[in-house]
């Protein structure tokens, strides 16, 4: 495995690369608009992108809030490359990023256990694992059917 991790500076290329990603990723992400959102997004937003032999694999866009808070905002690796360190390394380059614009937690928004989906049950084990914490429930963000989990971790 010879994966690379580059920060993509090119907008629109950032918003190609998501929106492929993604869309390769319907258990997690199967809401086109919400593609399509995400990918629109990229385009202003700090994004590592991993790539295997050159070919993008993984994305991970970070949002600063405030001078406080960096949001992993979308972060999606393709189905094989799952389980291989490259959402941990995401995590320790978003880490590193926030601490260096002298943010104190970062933050990450997923689907609360209220939601059966196993999928997300998979998605909130990773982060607790890289040291994530829950923080609050909103079901308001997205709507009653899919109650929002907000997971912080101090820096």
């Amino acid at each position: 495995m010879d994966i690379s991790y580059v920060y993509e500076n090119d907008a629109h290329l950032r918003s190609a690369i998501c929106r492929e990603i993604l869309n390769g990723l319907p258990d997690w992400f199967g809401i086109p608009e919400s593609n399509e959102s995400y990918a629109s997004d990229a385009r202003s937003m700090t994004a590592l992108v991993a790539r295997d032999k050159g070919k993008p694999i993984g994305i991970m866009c970070l949002s600063f809030h405030n001078e406080c808070t960096c949001e992993i905002h979308v972060m999606g690796i393709a189905e094989v490359y799952h389980r291989r360190g490259i959402g941990r390394r995401f995590v320790a380059e978003a880490r590193k990023r926030a601490l260096e614009r002298g943010a104190r937690l970062l933050m990450v928004k997923t689907l609360d256990a209220a939601h059966p989906d196993e999928h997300y049950a998979k998605t909130r084990e990773f982060y607790r694992a890289v040291g994530f914490m829950p923080l609050q429930c909103i079901p308001e963000i997205w709507g009653e059917s899919c109650p929002c989990l907000i997971m912080v971790m101090p820096l």
